[in-house]
């Protein structure tokens, strides 16, 4: 009997910390800086909650004209997109959060640590990712690599979501958490 009891508690036990340990994504930020970057590198803000509002800032998105390839690149000199620049509120689809909230989840996101090698490398986009999980626990990650697969393949979810961009221009400007970054 004593043994039962004492496997009862210890399972009770057990599956009382697998509940607490069960991690849930409540927000995303996702930032790009093209310091270092050579070429058309686009510097984004992006804010998913897990109530699937949403919110993007587009502050530069620069193109390749036909004269670039018209000459070969000799005489080119990258537009900006104005069309595409600005802000946008809107909400996500449940599929894409989904998506995205699955992945960070799977991956373990919330055990990424920053380190030197992901910073160490020339001519990338410089990425800020700054994820927020429940229990306020608040995780930021610096990336700048492109040797991650990981950290790549959330922020090639991230670059779909936002090419496809449905959310809708407003001209109310809002503020996005570190939407400058300190490299």
């Amino acid at each position: 009997m004593k043994t039962l009891l004492t496997s009862l508690l210890f399972i009770t036990f057990f599956v009382s910390c697998k509940q607490q340990e069960e991690i849930k994504l409540e927000k995303i930020i996702f930032n790009t800086d093209d310091n270092g970057c050579w070429g058309l590198c686009p510097i984004y803000h992006l804010e998913i909650n897990n109530d699937l509002n949403t919110r993007l800032y587009v502050e530069k998105l620069l193109y390749y004209d036909s004269t670039c390839y018209e000459t070969n690149f000799e005489y080119c000199e990258p537009k900006t997109d104005s069309s595409k620049i600005g802000y946008f509120k809107g909400k996500i689809s449940l599929q894409d959060f989904n998506n995205i909230n699955e992945f960070i989840i799977r991956n373990r996101f919330d055990t990424i640590q920053n380190s030197l090698a992901k910073m160490d490398c020339n001519d990338v986009l410089y990425k800020k990712y700054i994820l927020y999980f429940n229990q306020n626990q608040r995780k930021e990650i610096h990336y700048r690599c492109a040797e991650n697969i990981q950290l790549d393949s959330l922020s090639q979810l991230l670059y779909k979501f936002i090419e496809k961009n449905k959310l809708e221009r407003t001209n109310d400007s809002f503020y996005l958490e570190n939407i400058k970054s300190e490299i």
